[in-house]
């Protein structure tokens, strides 16, 4: 019996009893063929040497080695590619505080991420018109992923181990008309069926490759508490006060109880052990990430997906990326202490088959162009390292055009280029910052975005986000009055 079962078999028992604080007690073989016996046995022996002997003979010429992954290429510093001109467009987008600018055919769309917000689009870059909500009042939008089969959008927020979220995500041919789709592919892995007492958070990210999609990492279990109250029969209420307690046992096992106060009175509680959870449920819970990634890929833009290999990272998720040609993800190992032990990476050509690629660096960021990915190291962070494979990497040194040093430095990635914010304090303390783009990770030149494209009488903005395309960079800055400043840079020919 599933842990779900068990949930509401208990509860249903205890229902009624509201006022009990107290914790529930606990055929014969045919002979053989005896005749001319002889005879069929030295037409076997004749057959094993006609055909025996040249298939000897033939194996022992031209073996035939198992079926084994294929080596790792070994990657060499690119030749540079030019540096890249990017034809501006600066535009004001207002009250839109966060989300995402994304390509549609028909120009960008900025999609936000506060829910119950409309949708803006721009044909140019510069002029933007509100085009209404394209999401449920309810969705807070975290990212969005493409291909050549459409797009994928998903909800989420920054969270200890990676972009956390619901289950929900939602899905588009052009961009602009959305259908949410079916979670059921998360159902599998789950320790329990989500269902009324029982909910998952969705912990890591997507990619997107020229033809696939791919999601890498875990799902964290939660008590959806309202749900469990309506089943004891009492309408969740202000002032409820739900108590939850994780320990470890003398044995190291986890162990906890649940329970609920009302009007300074408790009215209900129950151990973990009694309503049937299961210890990777409780470690859940105790916000432990689990030790297995858990892969699925899309090959038709998010309407099926296949389950892949879950992987035994000894850790947890920390990043996820995609060229044309693949994924490279990276995880946190852990010693047995639980201090972080070092950062392990994986790469896969269809997000479904992996295999770890050992050795230098240990990277604990990824983003990705149509054909190289690049790294921040997770000793020295402030280096990066760039590869077309995801298997052997290059350090992008100082000696390249541009590069702008070892401070405090941001960057992201997509299909046309890489962008990195340099921050630095200028004599008064004042944060500034220098953007500068690369359609390699070794050719870098600043775009000057917050000194000469943001137009005089926009004052006092602070940067908001960047979001790359296939053929342009959305720079986004906020103003103090909450409003969005777009710089789209188009990528010339």
């Amino acid at each position: 019996m599933n842990t779900e079962a068990r949930l509401r078999e208990y509860l249903a028992a205890k229902g009624a009893l509201l006022d009990v604080t107290g914790r529930p007690s606990p055929e014969v073989a045919p002979r053989p063929l005896r005749h001319r016996m002889w005879i069929l046995a030295v037409a076997a022996v004749a057959a094993l040497i006609i055909v025996g002997l040249p298939l000897v003979l033939l194996f022992s010429r031209s073996p035939t080695p198992p079926a084994v992954d294929e080596p790792p290429i070994v990657d060499e510093q690119p030749l540079p590619k030019e540096a890249v001109e990017l034809d501006w467009s600066t535009g004001l987008i207002s009250d839109g505080l966060f989300g995402n600018v994304i390509e549609v055919p028909d120009g960008w769309l900025f999609i936000p991420q506060i829910p119950d917000s409309p949708a803006w689009a721009s044909s140019d870059g510069a002029s933007w018109e509100e085009v209404g909500a394209l999401f449920p009042a309810d969705a807070s939008v975290f990212g969005v992923v493409w291909n050549e089969h459409g797009y994928l959008a998903y909800e989420g927020y920054e969270g200890e181990f990676g972009p956390t979220g619901s289950l929900r995500h939602w899905r588009s041919d052009d961009g602009t008309t959305w259908v949410e789709a079916d979670v059921g592919m998360f159902r599998e892995p789950l320790p329990a069926e989500s269902g009324e007492f029982i909910t998952y958070l969705r912990v890591g990210e997507f990619a997107a490759s020229r033809d696939r999609m791919a999601f890498a990492g875990f799902l964290a279990p939660e008590i959806d508490l309202d749900a469990v109250a309506r089943s004891l029969g009492i309408e969740p209420a202000d002032g409820d006060i739900w108590g939850e307690t994780i320990g470890e046992g003398p044995g190291g096992e986890l162990s906890g109880e649940l329970s609920l106060q009302r009007n300074g009175e408790e009215v209900w509680r129950a151990t973990f052990e009694q309503l049937g959870f299961d210890q990777d449920f409780i470690a859940g819970l105790h916000g432990q990430a689990p030790t297995d990634i858990h892969t699925w890929a899309s090959s038709d833009g998010g309407h099926t997906w296949a389950r892949g290999e879950a992987l035994s990272a000894g850790g947890s998720f920390r990043s996820l990326a995609a060229t044309d040609d693949g994924f490279a993800l990276t995880t946190w190992s852990t010693q047995a202490d639980g201090r972080p032990g070092g950062a392990m990476r994986w790469v896969s050509s269809d997000g479904l088959h992996w295999r770890e690629a050992g050795g230098d660096p240990e990277l604990y960021k990824l983003e990705a162009t149509a054909d190289r990915f690049l790294g921040a190291a997770l000793e020295t962070p402030d280096e990066l390292w760039t590869s077309s494979t995801g298997d052997s990497w290059v350090l992008a040194g100082e000696d390249m055009d541009g590069f702008p040093g070892h401070e405090a430095a941001s960057f992201w990635g997509g299909r046309a280029g890489f962008v990195l914010l340099k921050e630095s304090n200028d004599e008064a303390g004042a944060l500034s910052w220098t953007v500068l783009f690369s359609p390699d990770g070794y050719t870098w030149a600043e775009v000057g975005i917050s000194s000469e494209l943001s137009p005089p009488d926009y004052s006092g903005v602070e940067f908001a986000g960047v979001n790359i395309g296939d053929h342009s960079v959305a720079i986004i800055e906020r103003d103090l009055d909450g409003n969005l400043i777009v710089h789209i840079g188009v990528i010339g020919d």
